[in-house]
This record gives structure tokens, sequence and C-alpha cells, in this order.
């Protein structure tokens, strides 16, 4: 019933002042419409397969939400104070500041998740110029537990975890070191080609990083804390637990598995070490938590603060949320007018004048026009696929390849999920060495019977560097703007061990007519 009521009292202030009523419409219109590329994003997210678990936790929390809502509603009585007394200085920086980092992520950077996180963040900001100011504050974690259901959980893997992975790398390489295993170094505990410690995407701490940033939101507020400096430190110290927990999960799995050479050990502990990590941290994250952060109702130096920062407050305290509003709508139109999206390189829909040695029998494979618009869409410059047969001196290999060049990150994609589109199974993947200037990402697949088993690999190319990692592929638009890759995916028909002489032979006469296409230089088998 109380719930109720505050609605009432809202829905009857709007409708008793209708001039405010049509600013706030006006106001909301033109924000959802500057923001139109990544409401469109934020569509294709929440209504396909590929992010069900996302949308879950959506419904999951907003349902949440709900049921707070009706069963803890706030008490109302700000609702009857003069407007002219609360502080609007956060929200409004919330609202300019989300804005303009919005136009520099879509001018410069076009990921997506940083955008929608923006427009979560700036949504969040302007939503303040309507509530109180007490509830919207206490209302911050479960806004950005909302924001939090995008899909950092895949896609910061990607931007961070290229450079977690590394670190992690040198600290445990560093730690063996240490303990007497110098010659375990950094590359090796990168590939670690049996699969099982390989600091690799999954094992970044990176997803753990995002789980554990929903547990320690939820958490928060569920026990009603407020977010302020002991709220932040904790944070901090959750988030550097985490790190640690996998550091050390990732140490102790190299050490078995490859020092000591218990690979089957190895395997065991792997998921165990890490379930007990992140559970731990979270055990301990949870009591300081509760111990150290006060609640927002509870807060004994609330009203110190209120008082000693009221002044500068006032400076933002408009006597007028009309003026609100209006300063809004400013930001919003000059943002119109700045809002610039980062040009994407044009689809040739050509070929890309590969040229193959005699060993190699080409068929050209036309792509169909759905591929050709999503590689139009995402900025690849060209595509060619092909059916192929490789003759050498070992033996005749036969399959399918594919070349997708473009000078952004955003053309390019991990192929096992074409792979599973196409109805193939993922049996296990790994960094293989065809030579040392030369990782690939070798892939083993299988049909959904598992009757007939099948061999891929891919890899990332430009003028100067191969990598089969798509988070350094990715670094490596910000740090050398504007460079032409290649993504090589290959297919055989068979499933072949990683080391067969006959696939090596061709990984390097693939390498080496890419080499040319890009450079115009051969390199050296």
């Amino acid at each position: 019933m109380a719930t109720v009521q505050i609605f009432r009292r809202q829905s009857e202030k709007l409708i008793s002042h209708p001039g405010r009523l049509l600013l706030t419409l006006v106001v909301w219109s033109a924000w959802l419409w500057l923001y139109t590329p990544t409401l469109v994003h934020l569509r294709h997210i929440f209504t396909i397969e590929d992010f069900r678990t996302n949308q879950i936790l959506l419904v999951g929390i907003v349902g949440l939400l709900v049921y707070r809502w009706i069963e803890s509603p706030l008490n109302d009585q700000t609702d009857e104070q003069d407007e002219r007394g609360q502080s609007r200085l956060f929200p409004l920086l919330l609202v300019v500041g989300s804005t303009y980092l919005w136009l520099a992520v879509e001018r410069w950077l076009a990921i997506n998740t940083i955008s929608a996180t923006l427009f979560g963040i700036g949504s969040y900001g302007l939503l303040g110029l309507t509530l109180d100011s007490q509830r919207w504050r206490r209302g911050l974690p479960a806004a950005v537990l909302v924001i939090g259901t995008l899909p950092f959980g895949a896609h910061i893997e990607t931007f961070l975890g290229y450079p977690l992975r590394i670190a992690t790398a040198k600290l445990v390489g560093d730690m063996l070191a240490t303990a007497g295993y110098a010659s375990i170094g950094v590359d090796t505990i990168l590939i670690f080609e049996n699969g099982i410690s390989k600091v690799d995407l999954p094992c970044s701490g990176v997803q753990s990083l995002w789980t554990g940033s929903l547990f320690f939101l939820t958490a928060s507020w569920l026990e009603d804390k407020k977010i302020g400096f002991r709220w932040l430190l904790v944070l901090l110290l959750f988030v550097i637990m985490l790190i640690v927990a996998n550091t050390f999960r990732v140490a102790v799995l190299v050490t078995v598995g490859e020092a000591l050479g218990w690979h089957l050990l190895a395997e065991m502990l792997h998921v165990p070490l890490g379930v007990l990590g992140f559970v731990g941290a979270c055990a301990v994250a949870l009591f300081l938590l509760r111990q150290f952060v006060h609640n927002t109702k509870t807060n004994p130096s609330a009203d110190a603060q209120t008082t000693s920062s009221s002044r500068f407050s006032q400076l933002f305290s408009f006597a007028d949320s009309n003026l609100n509003y209006g300063f809004v709508l400013l930001v919003i139109l000059m943002s119109t007018l700045l809002y610039v999206a980062k040009p994407i390189s044009v689809f040739a829909d050509e070929p890309t004048n590969l040229t193959f040695s005699d060993q190699l029998t080409l068929t050209e494979v036309p792509l169909t026009p759905e591929i050709k618009a999503w590689l139009t869409r995402d900025g690849a410059e060209s595509a060619d696929r092909y059916r192929f047969e490789w003759h050498s001196e070992h033996g005749t290999r036969t399959g399918s390849m594919i070349f997708v060049s473009s000078r952004s990150w955003r053309a390019h994609h991990r192929p096992e999920r074409c792979f599973e589109v196409y109805g193939l199974d993922v049996q296990d993947n790994g960094t293989h060495l065809v030579n040392h200037m030369m990782p690939i990402r070798q892939v083993d697949l299988a049909n959904t019977a598992g009757e007939v088993d099948y061999t891929a690999a891919y890899w990332f190319q430009s003028a100067d560097t191969i990598t089969d990692d798509y988070g350094s592929r990715m670094w490596s638009d910000l740090s050398a703007p504007n460079t032409r890759w290649m993504l090589v995916t290959v297919l055989f028909d068979e499933g072949y061990p990683a080391d067969d002489p006959a696939i090596q032979e061709f990984y390097l006469e693939i390498n080496n007519t890419v080499a040319l296409n890009l450079t115009g230089e051969h390199t050296e088998k």
C-alpha cells in the first residue's frame, strides 16, 4: 500500500505540472535519440540466443528490483520537501561526463560494450534529476547491477584478458624461477600445450572478475550498503583477492603439470582450484562488506557530510528542475552536432590477390549475401573462401579455408563460434607453434554425433606479426591503428595430429602467401 501511495504522489506531482511533464518527455526522447546506435546494439544483445545468460540475469535482477520495491518502499519524507534543497551535482556530472566519453568511444574505439555502459550510467544520472537525492543514491548499486548484465564476461576478457594473461604469466614465471624452475618461461606458461593450465581467456581471471563484481553489487544492494570510500576500498581488495587466487591457481597447475610432469593431477585440480579461490574471495569480501561499510540508513557521518558539502552542492541545486532539464537538453543538442562514428573500411567484394604455389589446387567458393552483409557491417575490406587440395611428399590434404582482410578488429572474430554454428563441436583447442615465429590456434572438432573428427586452425597475421590471440589482435588497433590484418581460417576434411608434416608445410605455405600479399615480400620457411 505504501508503494502505491508513493507512486500515486509522484504521478500527481507530474500531472500537476504539465510543463515539467512535457519537458521531461522531450529530454528523455532526445536522450534516447542521441543514443540510437547503442540502443540498436542493446536490442541485439537481449534478443539473440548467444547472450541467453545475460538475458536471464537481467530478468532475474529486474524481478528482484520489483520485489524489493514492493516489499520495502523507501520512506517518502523527502517527497514533500522543497526541491531547492536537493543537490543535483552528481547526477549532472554523470549525464555530462558519460555523454562526452560516449562520443569519444564512438569516434575512436567503437567498442559497443563500453558505449552501452556509458549509456546506462548517463541514463541513471538523468533519472537522478527526477528522484529525490536519498532514493537516487540508494538505488545506485541496483543500477550498476543492471548495467553489469551486459556481456562483460565475454567481451572484457578480450579487452583486458591479454594484458592480464601476460602479467600473470610473467609473475608465475618469476615465482618458478625463484623456486629453481628457470626453464619454464613466459612463452611456456602461455602456451602450455596440454591445455590444462594455459593462461588463456577462460583462465585469465577476467571471467571471475565479472561474476565477482555482480556478486559484490548484489550483496551491497541487498545489505543496503552505502557506496563511498569504504565500499570502494573493499571492492578493490576483492578484485585483488580474485587476481591473487587466479595467479595462485595458475602457479600450482603449471608447477604440477609442467614442472613436475603430473599432467593428470593438474587436470583434476584445474576446476576445484578455480572454484575454491572464487568462493573464498567472495566469502572474505562479504565479511568485509558487512563489518566495515556503513548502511545507508545508519551512517553516523551522513549528516555531517551533507552539511559540510551543502554550500558547494547548492551551486548546482537549481531553483527549478526545469533549469536542470534545460541544461541537459543543451548538452544533448551539442552532442548531436559533435557525434562522429568511427569510420570503417569499405568491403571491396573483390579477390584479395593471393598468389599460391603449384602444390595447392583451389576452387573458389562464393560467400553468401548474409556473410557479405555481416562483413560489410563490421568493416572487412575483402574476404575469400576456397576449397583446396594440398599436395606434398607427405601426402594430400583437403579442406576449405577463408581469408578476411581488415584494418579493424571488429571484422575479425574467433572462428570457434562459426564451427559450432555449422554443427561441429569443439573437442579441444590450444596454441601450436609451427615455428618460433608462427603461433597458430589448432582446434579439434567432431560432428554432433561424434562420428567424424576434423582438424581446424586459425591465426591473425599482419605485415610484421602473427598471433593466435584475439585479444592481441584487438590491442593492436589501439597501439598501431589502421594496420592491415588477415584472419586465416582452415578446416581440414579429416582429423590430423598437430605435428603432421603435411599440414605443417601447408601452414608455412599459407603464411608465406599472406605475407607476400601484406608486404610484397616472402617469409622464411
